[in-house]
């Protein structure tokens, strides 16, 4: 009778402690996206510093904002390689955030150049919130797109929602982001300002990749550890 209701007991215990490791796991993986989201800032700042051309800087495409996006992740990547699902982790964070990061420049990029005015008339603070607006959107709604796919994400109703309200959370910080970003600078004027363009980049990407953080560490689900199974002591005959 002891050994066939500790059974139960064992799986009601391992059920109990299931959600609490989730959150351990969710805060873990908030912590290492936080840092990934830091040392993205330092290395862009970095190579901003190194080459502050506007021509390269500003790149819709091949920019060093899209090249080193990869930073953001990397740390997560690293740090949960002994779990399971490392491969799809690694191809989430080093290419599919990337391109979508490349496509939310690109039509911010466009948005911008488009309706960029020379004369100045009232109304250019508007056109960088939606400029930012579009570029937080397309971001956020490709990178969450492919989350349940790539079965980093449980496919129920609640990653839909989380994906939803975290679209119109990045949508609004990107375009505060660029907006007050281009307030506060101007780097649509050719210049060679560091200082001006590594705070409008950072005023772009730094908030708007700490929410997406916290938002990716409360949807993504990391499979526990692997434990192996103790053996039973054989039973005498």
């Amino acid at each position: 009778m002891t050994g066939a209701a500790s059974v139960p007991a064992s799986g009601a215990s391992a059920a109990a402690a299931r959600p609490v490791q989730a959150r351990r796991d969710s805060v873990r993986a908030f912590r290492w996206l936080l840092v990934g989201a830091l040392a993205y800032a330092v290395a862009l700042a970095t190579a901003i510093g190194v080459n502050a051309d506007p021509a390269n800087i500003l790149a819709p495409v091949v920019s060093p904002s899209v090249l080193l996006t990869p930073v953001f992740g990397m740390p997560w990547v690293v740090m949960s390689f002994h779990r399971r699902g490392r491969i799809r982790r690694a191809v989430y964070f080093l290419l599919i955030v990337t391109l979508a990061h490349m496509a939310a420049n690109y039509l911010a990029w466009l948005h911008a150049t488009e309706s960029y005015r020379f004369v100045t008339d009232g109304h250019a603070f508007e056109r960088h919130m939606l400029t930012g607006a579009i570029g937080g959107a397309v971001g956020s709604a490709l990178s969450f797109a492919f989350l349940v796919p790539l079965r980093l994400a449980p496919n129920r109703r609640s990653s839909f929602w989380f994906a939803f309200w975290g679209t119109i959370a990045l949508t609004a910080i990107g375009s505060w982001g660029m907006a007050w970003g281009l307030e506060w600078t101007d780097p649509m004027v050719p210049q060679h300002d560091t200082e001006k363009l590594v705070l409008w980049f950072l005023c772009v990407h730094l908030p708007w990749q700490i929410i997406f953080a916290m938002f990716l560490a409360a949807m993504m689900r990391i499979p526990a550890k692997r434990r192996r199974k103790k053996r039973e002591p054989e039973q005498g005959r």
